[in-house]
C-alpha cells in the first residue's frame, strides 16, 4: 500500500445487495471539499464518506456548531445530507482516504445511532494499521463482480465496526480516567475542605457541566459522593477510637453534632452511637 501517491477512482465499486462504493481513492494534497464562504454554506454529501487522515491537518466544521482541527490518524464521518465542511489548515498539505458509500447494508448504521452526528470525529492509531484496514477493501481487480464486490463492502463494514468499538473503548478508559480524577477532588478528610466549584475548575469545567457529568458516570450528584466519603471516614473512627460524635462530627467538618447525626443516619440506616455499638458488641 503506497500512501504517497494519488489513486482516485469514480467508478467505484458495482451495486449489489449490500449496496454500493461509489468514490474511493488517496488524495495527496487535498483540498478536502473546499472552504465555505461562510458558516451557512457548508457542503452537503448525499452519502455516508469516510474521510480518514494521512497527513497534515484540516479545519472541520458542521451544522451542529462543532469545529476542530482533523490531524493524521482522525477518521472523519461525512453524513448523508448534513452540513459539513474541511479543509486544509493555513493552506497546508493534507492527504486523505475517501471513501464513499451507500445502500442497504448502511443504512441501518444512520438509524440505530451507532454513527453518531455529535461524535463525527474518530482518532483512529496507529496510523499504518487503520490506513490498511480501510484501503485493504479495494485491492480487487479492474472489473470486479457484483459477488466481490460485496465481499470488498462487507470488509469496509467490519472496518468501520472496529472504529466504532475503538472509539468507545478509548471513551470508556477516558471517562474512567476522568472519574478517577474527580473522585479524588472530592475525596477530602473534613467537609470544611470540600469546594465543589473549586474541584470542577481543577478539571477545567463549569459547575454544572461537572456535576452532570459525574452524575452520570458515577450514578450519583458529587455532593452526595463526598457525603458518603465523610461518613465512611466517619465509620472508621467511630470503629478505631474512642472519641466522642461532637468530637468526631468537628474533625468531619460538620457545624455541630446533630447534624452529623441526621446525615449519618441517612446514609447508614442508623445513628453513630447504634453503629458503634452493634459494630464492636457493646
Amino acid at each position: 500500500m503506497d500512501l504517497t501517491k494519488n489513486y482516485f477512482r469514480t467508478d467505484g465499486l458495482p451495486d449489489c445487495a449490500l449496496g454500493r462504493v461509489f468514490v474511493f481513492g488517496i488524495k495527496i494534497s487535498s483540498n478536502g471539499s473546499g472552504r465555505p464562504a461562510s458558516p451557512s454554506h457548508l457542503r452537503r454529501w448525499p452519502r455516508l464518506a469516510l474521510v480518514y487522515t494521512l497527513r497534515g491537518e484540516a479545519e472541520y466544521l458542521d451544522g451542529n456548531g462543532h469545529s476542530a482541527t482533523l490531524t493524521p490518524g482522525d477518521l472523519l464521518l461525512i453524513f448523508p445530507d448534513f452540513p459539513q465542511s474541511f479543509f486544509p489548515k493555513d493552506g497546508g498539505r493534507w492527504d486523505e482516504i475517501f471513501v464513499d458509500i451507500a445502500g442497504p447494508a448502511v443504512t441501518p448504521w444512520l438509524e440505530c445511532g451507532l454513527l453518531d452526528r455529535r461524535r463525527p470525529i474518530l482518532p483512529l492509531a496507529p496510523l499504518q494499521y487503520w490506513a490498511r484496514r480501510i484501503w485493504e477493501f479495494q485491492e480487487c481487480g479492474k472489473h470486479p463482480s457484483a459477488e466481490e464486490s460485496a465481499v470488498r463492502i462487507t470488509m469496509l463494514l467490519r472496518f468501520l465496526a472496529d472504529a466504532v468499538a475503538h472509539q468507545a473503548q478509548n471513551r470508556a478508559s477516558s471517562d474512567e480516567k476522568w472519574l478517577n480524577a474527580a473522585r479524588r477532588q472530592l475525596e477530602v478528610r473534613s467537609l470544611s475542605a470540600l469546594n465543589l466549584h473549586r474541584a470542577a475548575k481543577q478539571l477545567g469545567m463549569s459547575y454544572d457541566n461537572f456535576r452532570q457529568k459525574f452524575a452520570k458516570l458515577a450514578g450519583c450528584a458529587p455532593k452526595q459522593h463526598a457525603d458518603r466519603h465523610i461518613i465512611a471516614r466517619a465509620c472508621e473512627l467511630l470503629l478505631s477510637s474512642r472519641e466522642k460524635s461532637a468530637a468526631i462530627a468537628e474533625e468531619l467538618g460538620f457545624s455541630d453534632e446533630y447534624h452529623f447525626s441526621k446525615r449519618f443516619s441517612e446514609i447508614m440506616g442508623m445513628p453513630p452511637r447504634e453503629f458503634r455499638r452493634l459494630a464492636l458488641g457493646s
